[in-house]
């Protein structure tokens, strides 16, 4: 990205960091209970809940954490703006900035213990999506990317390659 205009530099770098620190604290927790005995295990807790079109959807406890760590860094970082959230409250989407996440896209992955589950964060100002972070924590593995500058993948906050 170097040479481009970067409007949206600081809010990029805001979302790798913050889905790469929310990753690797669910990792760490989900790990955590493998390493476990049997006996002391904290067990992941699982509840179903029905998503908007009435279909049955699992969620965690670590779904629910992964949403607070999330939404903290954003309030304290940009607390003018909105956040829209898969574990949240919903908002009405206005022209304004909001911050949508999915704290963890495939939990039922990270309950089966596959390790195919991300975290994903992107930033939409007056509708359009400026900057988006998707990172897999089980393989230290992040997309990246910026309006009008390029998709990238990187190692965790490493430095990208450019893939589109």
């Amino acid at each position: 990205m170097a040479g481009k205009a970067r409007k949206y530099h600081k809010e990029l770098e805001f979302a790798r960091a913050s889905v790469y620190s929310t990753g690797r604290y669910v990792l760490a927790r989900a790990t955590l209970e493998e390493s476990k005995s049997e006996k002391e295990q904290e067990v992941i807790h699982v509840y179903l809940k029905t998503d908007d079109q009435g279909q049955p959807d699992y969620v965690t406890n670590l779904d629910q954490e992964a949403h607070e760590l999330l939404e903290k860094k954003v309030k304290d970082s940009y607390p003018k703006d909105l956040i829209l959230s898969e574990e949240g409250e919903h908002i009405k989407l206005s022209g304004q900035r909001i911050w949508i996440h999915d704290p963890i896209d495939g939990t039922q992955e990270l309950i089966l213990k596959t390790g195919s589950y991300c975290i994903a964060s992107c930033l939409l100002d007056k509708g359009v999506i400026v900057v988006s972070a998707v990172y897999q924590p089980t393989k230290d593995r992040m997309f990246y990317a910026m309006l009008g500058h390029g998709a990238f993948e990187s190692q965790g906050l490493m430095e990208g390659k450019q893939i589109h």
